[in-house]
């Protein structure tokens, strides 16, 4: 990760004017890129939806929207290297392949949030997710405030890399790196209650919060709000009792309006209360050059596990513009 970071910077031709001070990856609709636009902040966002780098000219092109591409996951460093120095990023990762719904096929529980791999959704969403985890370290190393948010049932809290970047900060900064919040949407207006929660490096994230659900049931029964069927049943060819979502779930993936303006609220206490980085040393005569902390690093680690860097690797390390400074060369491997 540390070598395609550093890529980036050698290649002159990738460089962006702009500040950011939000990035929303998996922005679906973009209904809190939209309300940070409101609120006068620069921002930026990433959709596989939003499609780009393909076309009629280039069929086999890499989608630079997709994390899960070559093209697409340096897009994403890049944006957070075009930070403000304080910034909020926030991963929704897709939710598909790590919900109770989806467990018959993705094999995934608490005790096997792997799932079954060697299935194409359960291992691009593995890398989805592992990417992502290292994204949020990125996150934390330039200052910023990161927030990866699922529906309540999902198990991705309990994936193996994400496990590993809790860890980490907790060592790094101690039992207040992190911290986890949870709240109902249909605070926010959506059609359904659907329990929410999100880890992040600021305590103020615990703003979400509007406390317990009250007389909700008795508002569905008088009619006062609709009653809305995101999931269904149906018998499989061998009699056994399936699940399925219906196309009001995919519409409960869309952030409420109204939850957007809620974290432009606490922007600036999300922003200014970021935890997690390491202090720097109080001498600085003893840090190491660059190259020497670069062959001190440890390798592997579980959130590479999953991530499939060797691709973005050898997709940078083959850009023509790249000019790699003399004191690296022997450190940076030829593409494979």
């Amino acid at each position: 990760m540390a070598l395609i970071i550093l890529m980036i910077l050698w290649t002159p031709t990738l460089r962006c004017s702009e500040e950011f001070e939000t990035l929303e990856f998996f922005a679906g609709r973009g209904n809190l890129s939209r309300c940070m636009r409101l609120s006068g902040r620069k921002t930026c966002s990433f959709d596989i939806l939003y499609k780009s780098g393909k076309g009629r000219s280039r069929p086999y092109g890499s989608n630079a929207m997709d994390i899960n591409s070559t093209s697409g996951y340096a897009l994403c460093i890049l944006a957070l290297l075009c930070t403000k120095i304080r910034f909020l990023a926030t991963y929704a990762i897709k939710c598909a392949s790590w919900t109770a719904v989806n467990r018959g096929t993705s094999g995934r529980s608490a005790c096997a949030s792997i799932g079954h791999e060697g299935f194409a959704s359960v291992d691009n969403s593995n890398t989805m997710a592992s990417r992502t985890c290292l994204l949020c370290l990125l996150t934390t190393a330039l200052g910023g405030t990161w927030a990866v948010e699922q529906p309540e049932l999902s198990v991705l809290e309990y994936f193996p890399p994400f496990l590993a970047l809790l860890t980490a900060l907790y060592k790094a900064y101690g039992e207040t790196a992190v911290y986890r919040a949870k709240w109902y949407m249909l605070h926010y207006g959506s059609l359904t209650p659907k329990p929410h929660y999100a880890w992040c490096n600021s305590n103020a994230i615990q703003g979400l919060n509007m406390g317990r659900l009250l007389g909700w049931k008795k508002r569905l029964a008088l009619g006062d709000i609709p009653k809305v069927k995101t999931c269904e049943t149906y018998k499989d060819k061998n009699g056994k009792t399936r699940y399925k979502g219906t196309a009001a779930l995919r519409k409960t993936e869309e952030y409420p309006v109204r939850f957007g303006f809620k974290l432009v609220d606490l922007y600036d206490d999300l922003t200014t209360s970021s935890r997690g980085r390491a202090p720097f040393p109080s001498d600085p005569a003893g840090i190491p050059s660059a190259p020497e902390s670069f062959r001190r690093m440890p390798e592997g680690g579980h959130a590479l596990q999953f991530a499939q860097l060797d691709q973005v690797f050898n997709y940078l390390r083959r850009g023509k513009h790249m000019v790699i400074p003399n004191e690296w060369k022997d450190l940076v491997p030829k593409p494979k």
